[in-house]
């Protein structure tokens, strides 16, 4: 089943073309777009394990912490709902989310398209749809490989805490031949203020897959994946227990805000702005010893 929770009004407007944008000019009519998050109630957690040898495949601890308020949904569609607010501001949205444990038992690299599958299933039934023009839905994406220093096999949203020791990134760096030593990730601090770079973080992390759908033939009309990460780090809270660094309550918030915005970059990435103006020619960019390609 689909949870539905109605808000206030605005819509999308779908620009034909190559790569779909947002137009800024006012539509000829207010539109009604449906607005879904199927992210769920699933929180995943990951820890690095201190292990020795070469017997574990991942030295990794992950955890799955069921979030039963709806919370995470809810910043989601805060998130998309912002993005729409500034672009489509005289139009109408309805809220959705798919319903707890709808998701459950099923494996990290399904989930995504599991939910889309549900999702159209319930929205095929739904006679409400006629009166729809698109559909903006976020499921959770899955990727395999690591990235930016977040470890790999993640999805959707979660909290990597990144515990090993500067000077065990030193002592690898002397193992492998030819590579210049790390100076560390680019962190913030938990007020959201720029930090230093660390390799010991507290990385909140939302792997999101933004889909557009005909709303009258549930059709993908445009789709992109996103990996979004924010690693925090202050040097005069952080402990030898990384997790220890704030308060829960301080890094609940942080997350919050964390998924919220990257809901809002991820739906606006996806659909650019176009923006009119004027036409410039712009000339062969010169190589490097000057002479024109």
């Amino acid at each position: 089943m689909i949870a539905v929770v109605r808000l206030a009004a605005i819509a999308l407007v779908l620009s034909f073309g190559a790569r779909p944008a947002w137009s800024q000019m006012e539509p000829t009519r207010p539109k009604t777009y449906a607005l879904i998050s199927a992210v769920g109630d699933q929180f995943a957690v990951v820890r690095d394990l201190q292990v020795t040898g070469t017997n574990r495949i991942d030295a990794f601890r992950r955890e799955t912490v069921k979030v039963p308020d709806g919370s995470i949904d809810s910043a989601i569609l805060r998130g998309m709902d912002s993005v729409l607010a500034r672009r489509e501001p005289n139009s109408k949205r309805i809220f959705l989310r798919l319903a707890p444990g709808q998701l459950d038992g099923v494996r990290p690299e399904r989930r995504e398209q599991v939910a889309l599958e549900r999702l159209r299933s319930e929205l095929s039934k739904m006679p409400d749809r006629s009166n729809w023009d698109e559909i903006v839905l976020i499921t959770p994406y899955f990727r395999l490989s690591e990235i930016n220093g977040q470890p790999g096999k993640l999805q959707g949203v979660g909290i990597y805490f990144r515990n090993i020791d500067s000077n065990v990134d030193s002592v690898l760096d002397q193992i492998r031949p030819g590579l210049m030593k790390s100076p560390g990730r680019q962190t913030v601090k938990p007020d959201g203020t720029p930090g230093e770079a660390s390799s010991r973080y507290v990385g909140l992390f939302a792997y999101m897959h933004v889909w557009f759908l005909d709303a009258k033939t549930l059709q993908v009309l445009q789709s992109e994946p996103w990996v979004q990460e924010e690693k925090v780090f202050d040097k005069e809270a952080a402990g030898l227990d990384i997790a220890t660094m704030m308060p829960l309550d301080q890094l609940a918030a942080r997350f919050e805000n964390f998924t919220e915005q990257a809901a809002s970059r991820a739906v606006g990435a996806t659909r650019p702005v176009v923006e009119p103006g004027e036409l410039r020619l712009v000339g062969p960019t010169p190589s490097s010893d000057g002479t024109k390609p």
